[in-house]
């Protein structure tokens, strides 16, 4: 396992932590009217984001548990 592997799965992992904290605090807006259009919108993107990095991360985890 490389040093560089392991790096990536750590950067993929707090990209994912911050994008659920982010999404935890837009929901809090939507309970506003005013914000719960953008707000909708934004957590339409990060869901989008997380959901990516969920993908990639998996594949770096399975790169490092089944070597190269």
């Amino acid at each position: 396992m490389s040093v560089w592997q392991q790096q990536q799965v750590a950067d993929l992992r707090q990209r994912i932590s911050t994008c659920m904290q982010r999404r935890s605090e837009l929901e809090g807006m939507r309970a506003s009217p005013a914000g719960a259009a953008a707000a909708a919108d934004a957590i339409r993107r990060l869901d989008a984001d997380i959901s990516e990095s969920a993908k990639l991360l998996a594949v770096a985890e399975r790169k490092i548990r089944d070597g190269p």
